[in-house]
């Protein structure tokens, strides 16, 4: 995994690459909507098996009191927060750092708040969090790029969930239909889309950061046009010339050429700190995937959950 680093043109894909021309997104191509088909969205009944449910729904279930969804979302996700906070602490202490992570998101579930992102990167920065504020040793530091932070960040929750499940835990299509609820079939172009539209954003949110060098700024908003060859002769002389002497521009625009392929450890980068990231991908390349946890909610959750629900009813 690359070295993360709190500046964030230090995402370093090498000097030397090979630009290629990336797709366009067309006006007229499918949205979002259309390609989901008509599983993605959908509001689902508390009675219908949780098993079936994916974590969109098992989200409104927990929102709207169903317990049985809140444990189906922690028996799904669990181990993936256990795996975190066993690096970003002491390993002896990284069960409690979980359960009061679960215990803050199943509390806040409860309370109406939904996750603002993609639900693992969530749980994750709920588990820095509990280390933090439980454990009396310092937290593994949570510095990742903040770029490639910013740029995850700013894409739909739908391309999140699909870029953090099939390129950073290589998850089948039939495991990432179930928890996000989109059609398999509709899965591997949400994955294009998504996977260009972070590359789209990487260049954006180089483009918007303040520098003080004059050339380098100009470079970073006409990036995206010179990958796609559509800057005039002229500028694309002066763009080639400035990127063989600039070595801060050429890895930003070597992150954006070989994206695609580099997306696992460039999200691992933006998301965790680095013994979080490097603890992560090794249980996923040691077990392929990470497991289901058949246990019932940690008691701490349980009880937040039911503290939550009791004010609310007296509230009534």
């Amino acid at each position: 995994m690359a070295d993360k680093a709190s500046s964030s043109d230090n995402t370093v894909i090498g000097p030397d690459f090979d630009p290629i021309e990336p797709p366009l997104i067309s006006d007229d191509d499918l949205s979002d909507q259309q390609l989901t088909e008509a599983s993605a969205g959908s509001s689902v009944s508390g009675d219908q098996s949780v098993l079936d449910q994916n974590d969109h729904d098992l989200i409104n279930n927990t929102r709207q009191g169903s317990i049985a969804a809140a444990e189906e979302l922690w028996q799904r996700h669990s181990v993936f927060g256990l795996v975190v906070a066993g690096a970003e602490t002491d390993p002896e202490q990284a069960e409690a750092v979980n359960d009061q992570a679960w215990a803050n998101i199943i509390s806040g579930l409860a309370t109406g708040q939904t996750p603002p992102a993609a639900f693992r990167p969530y749980l994750y920065n709920q588990v820095h969090s509990s280390a933090i504020t439980l454990t009396d040793t310092d937290a593994a530091p949570n510095t990742p790029s903040a770029r490639m932070a910013a740029a995850l960040e700013s894409l739909p929750t739908r391309w999140q969930e699909v870029l953090w499940y099939l390129d950073v835990e290589q998850m089948t299509v039939d495991d990432v239909a179930l928890l996000t609820g989109m059609s398999t079939t509709a899965i591997p172009e949400v994955r294009s889309r998504a996977r260009r539209g972070l590359k789209d954003a990487w260049l954006k949110v180089n483009a918007d950061a303040a520098t003080q060098d004059s050339n380098c700024q100009w470079a970073r908003e006409h990036a995206r046009a010179w990958l796609n060859k559509t800057l005039p002769p002229h500028d694309s002389e002066v763009m080639t010339a400035h990127l063989k002497t600039c070595h801060a521009c050429r890895n930003i625009i070597g992150t954006a050429t070989h994206m695609a392929s580099s997306v696992r450890p460039l999200l691992l980068a933006g998301v965790c700190s680095a013994a979080g990231g490097l603890a992560l991908q090794e249980y996923l390349d040691a077990n392929g995937a990470v497991v289901i946890n058949e246990s019932a909610l940690p008691p701490v959750a349980l009880a937040a959950f039911s503290a939550e629900r009791a004010g609310q009813a007296s509230n009534l």
